[in-house]
């Protein structure tokens, strides 16, 4: 939801510049896709061993390379379905990389709060993936309107605070659980009044 509003901004100064250098260098898509997700896997490793600070760099520079493949792409005319398809798991990826460094930080107090994160995270992708599918094949053309309290800029909010603010973890950890099924709730109500 932060990051519509903010998401032309952001391109414009941060993204459109180096897409020039990448195009001159015939840098593809898909190669800063996986760039993008190895460096979301190495902030399982800072992140556990207690480099806090290199663990959001990590994290920070793969989300800066997510948006930068799918500019890239757009900009080249190389948007295929199979780099929608890397992009979106190494997405996934990224995210249970944060989620199992939180997890190595202290396993004893953490492991049920990264079990619910991990699994409110994973209904919530199938649930509106499921629902996209069933509109899709449903005879009304209306506009269904997508529901996202925590959509990638939030998520990444919360991984930094939860990185650098290790005593709110408990209450960070809870809230990221919460929206996750308050959007899937509001999302199958708005799906089922459409639908009607």
């Amino acid at each position: 939801m932060i990051g519509l509003f903010c998401k032309n901004y952001f391109q414009n100064v941060f993204v459109k510049p180096v897409v020039g250098v990448l195009k001159a260098f015939k840098i593809k898509p898909n190669t800063v896709t996986f760039l993008a997700c190895f460096s979301g896997v190495a902030t399982i490793f800072f992140i556990g061993q207690g480099y806090s600070y290199l663990g959001v760099v990590a994290l920070l520079f793969s989300g800066y390379l997510d948006n930068l493949d799918g500019f890239l792409a757009r900009d080249i005319g190389q948007v295929t379905a199979f780099g929608g398809a890397l992009d979106s798991v190494s997405d996934r990826v990224v995210e249970f990389s944060v989620i199992l460094g939180l997890f190595l930080v202290d396993p004893f107090s953490r492991g049920l709060l990264s079990l619910l994160m991990v699994g409110s995270s994973f209904i919530c992708i199938i649930s509106f993936l499921i629902i996209g599918m069933a509109f899709q094949g449903h005879s009304l053309k209306k506009t269904f309107c997508d529901v996202e309290f925590i959509g990638r800029t939030e998520a990444f909010i919360f991984f930094v605070a939860m990185i650098l603010l290790p005593s709110l973890f408990l209450f960070l950890s809870i809230s990221f659980v919460v929206l996750h099924f308050l959007a899937i709730i509001i999302k199958f109500y708005a799906f089922r009044r459409t639908i009607k």
